[in-house]
């Protein structure tokens, strides 16, 4: 598990289910990266008391993770804002997770997200780095990440500095 900004971890589903790992790290709130294959074994493990975590689980259908990542971000930001601190997971913490934190990283450097006009489609979202940079930002920090071609398409689509007028 490895801190990508300050408060967001990015690890595997492996950790999401250690708990003594989840209090020794302050964790809060569990992001579990999940597509239709692999939502039945990507479930929000509970804690000592049976309960389940907080969570908020991001499932992708159909390839279709564009509109995820205003979503994830807004709710990321309101838990870090409250002193939480996140882990987003996949199954193996470098894939879809990873690009959900690549994402994240791409705004990280603004004060306030620019929202687009709302016929651009919901969440539509002005992002500011490059994704090959911010790819690289998160590549520092998990070495082995892998994103799908799928996701990263929809990375450097967000990237363009043009993307309003496609």
């Amino acid at each position: 598990m490895q801190e990508v900004l300050p408060g967001v971890f990015l690890g595997p589903l492996q950790i999401a289910k250690v708990n003594s790992t989840l209090h020794a790290n302050k964790i809060t709130l569990l992001v579990p990266v999940r597509t239709k294959d692999t939502a039945r074994f990507l479930s929000v493990p509970n804690d000592e008391n049976g309960q389940p975590w907080q969570s908020f689980p991001v499932d992708i259908q159909y390839d279709q993770i564009m509109s995820w990542f205003y979503r994830t971000h807004l709710r990321i930001q309101e838990e870090v804002d409250k002193g939480g601190r996140v882990l987003i997971y996949c199954e193996n913490g470098n894939g879809l997770s990873a690009a959900i934190c690549v994402a994240l990283v791409m705004d990280s450097k603004l004060y306030t997200p620019q929202p687009l006009p709302f016929f651009l489609g919901l969440g539509a979202y002005d992002f500011r780095w490059e994704y090959r940079m911010a790819r690289e930002f998160v590549q520092r920090k998990r070495y082995s990440i892998n994103i799908p071609d799928w996701a990263r398409f929809a990375l450097e689509v967000l990237s363009r500095p043009d993307f309003i007028s496609c």
